[in-house]
């Protein structure tokens, strides 16, 4: 299927606006996403690999953030130093993320790049809250960052997140090759991304990370009207942001079945090509409560 192209209404304004997202405008983006975390902290990102068991693991240093009641007290009382203690279901699972930066996440009210930073700030805040480690992934024009832990961590993450601009392409067949030659932990890598591209070609690179022990998630973020194209709109023309096809004119109540069959196949082929690679699939519109959707998700991997 080939990327969708984007409306431009006449009469309602240029739905299409790369300029500096809101979020990071209004200097509000660390402060949105820790509200978001209010509703996260019943789902957790840890692998589902080490089942249920409570048999001791290993210790670890105290961070800032750490719960007061998985501190070791007679290990502090022996050598005086604060260590947590770790066991077989809470062991590390670095998180690793990749934001879709291209022109097309520029679309919609409030922008999917908005909501795609968002979604990354909450879910980094949320893994280094819990004592894991953090990445950015990027490609030739956003450079990945190292790990990143702990409240300078997390500051770090907030500054490269709100330094991103939707311009251009964004190369992420590129990026997750890089991830599965990069990448020496086992991690879990998730992409948030419109997904408006053609993903077969993303497969290969996908079931490298998978057979590499990885684990994967992509997170389809989509504004509503690219889900189902409005017959009320009317008559409309049609561009494509990263310049890939010509613009064209077209009847919106006329081509609205047309553009939902397509959509809900281009939607359905994401989900079954990363299933089969044994990769998650979340679809989001950016109309939706984001803490509940990622709290669900969430939940979901930790009852694995």
């Amino acid at each position: 299927m080939k990327r969708p192209a984007r409306a431009r209404v006449p009469q309602g304004g240029d739905l299409l606006q790369a300029n500096t997202p809101r979020l990071a405008r209004q200097g509000g983006l660390e402060l949105t996403a820790r509200r978001v975390l209010e509703g996260l902290y019943a789902g957790r990102h840890r692998s589902a690999a080490h089942g249920s068991s409570i048999d001791f693991a290993e210790h670890r240093p105290y961070q800032p953030g750490d719960e007061l009641r998985t501190i070791d007290w007679r290990a502090f009382a022996r050598t005086d130093r604060l260590l947590i203690r770790r066991f077989h279901d809470d062991r590390q699972l670095p998180l690793v993320m990749v934001v879709d930066h291209s022109a097309s996440m520029a679309y919609g009210e409030p922008a999917k790049h908005d909501t795609a930073l968002l979604i990354a700030a909450a879910l980094g805040l949320l893994a280094i809250d819990q004592g894991d480690s953090v990445r950015l992934l990027g490609d030739d024009r956003q450079a990945p960052t190292a790990d990143l832990g702990g409240a300078m961590g997390a500051t770090r993450l907030m500054q490269v997140l709100e330094s991103s601009r939707p311009v251009g392409a964004c190369d992420l067949l590129a990026i997750l090759r890089s991830a599965a030659d990069s990448l020496t932990r086992r991690s879990l890598v998730v992409v948030v991304s419109d997904l408006l591209c053609e993903v077969a070609p993303l497969m290969p690179a996908a079931a490298d990370l998978a057979a590499r022990g990885h684990e994967l998630a992509v997170i389809q973020v989509l504004d509503q009207t690219e889900v189902a194209l409005p017959a009320e709109w009317g008559r409309v023309t049609m561009t494509d942001p990263e310049g890939r096809e010509e613009p064209f004119s077209c009847d919106t109540a006329d081509a609205q079945s047309a553009y939902d069959r397509a959509m809900a196949a281009h939607v359905g082929e994401c989900r079954n090509l990363l299933a089969g690679v044994r990769a998650d699939h979340l679809l989001m519109t950016t109309n939706q409560a984001l803490a509940q959707v990622l709290g669900a998700w969430l939940e979901r991997r930790r009852r694995r």
